[in-house]
Formats: structure tokens, C-alpha cells, sequence
């Protein structure tokens, strides 16, 4: 089990190509694992509004095996890079339930 004071909670969001439209993101490295959550899509921030990022759902919680980190090669940020399929998923509608979602994630993938 991966203590919560091990953690690394990181600014930026671990998935989706559109994150940088996204006002809400959470990215979590826990072990080999990171744990990304993603919402409040607004692509268009003249008329402010929030779009679906999937069928239903406005935010999303997808969990991924780490890769590699970025060195100078790429940007050289140092962020963790994942393999592009996800392990495990949750959808929310809410803020609330995201938080709830990407908390859960955590304490779930920190025990493997």
C-alpha cells in the first residue's frame, strides 16, 4: 500500500487532449499509477458553455499505468507520461462527485 503522504499530486491534467479547455484537473501519481481527472470542458469561452467531455458526463476519472517522465527530449517538464489505455474509468456530472471520484481513485490504486 502507497501512504497518501507518498503522493505526488501534479498541476497539470495526465489525460485528454483537450485538458488545457478544461477548468477542472486533478492528476495524482500514486506509485506506478496515475490517476487523472478532468471537467468542466469550455472550449469556447465566449459563450461559456459546458460541454460534455463523453457520452453524458462532464467530468471523467481515468486511471493509467505510468511510462515514462518527460526529459529534455520533450518539453522537459519531468511530468509523468502514461500508456494511452486506461485501467480503470468513472464518470461525473458534478464537481462534487469528480472530487469524490478522483479521491476514491486514489485510495483504490494505492493499494495495488
Amino acid at each position: 500500500m502507497i501512504k497518501k503522504q507518498d503522493w505526488i499530486w501534479h498541476g497539470l491534467a495526465g489525460h485528454f487532449i483537450c485538458s488545457p479547455d478544461c477548468r477542472y484537473r486533478q492528476c495524482t501519481e500514486i506509485g506506478k499509477y496515475l490517476i487523472s481527472t478532468v471537467g468542466e470542458y469550455r472550449p469556447d469561452y465566449k459563450k461559456g458553455e459546458l460541454i460534455e467531455i463523453g457520452a453524458n458526463r462532464f467530468y471523467e476519472t481515468m486511471v493509467f499505468e505510468i511510462d515514462y517522465y518527460c526529459d529534455t527530449k520533450k518539453c522537459g517538464c519531468g511530468h509523468p507520461m502514461i500508456v494511452p489505455s486506461e485501467l480503470d474509468f468513472l464518470s461525473a456530472k458534478t464537481k462534487k462527485e469528480a472530487d469524490k471520484n478522483h479521491l476514491y481513485m486514489c485510495e483504490k490504486w494505492s493499494r495495488k
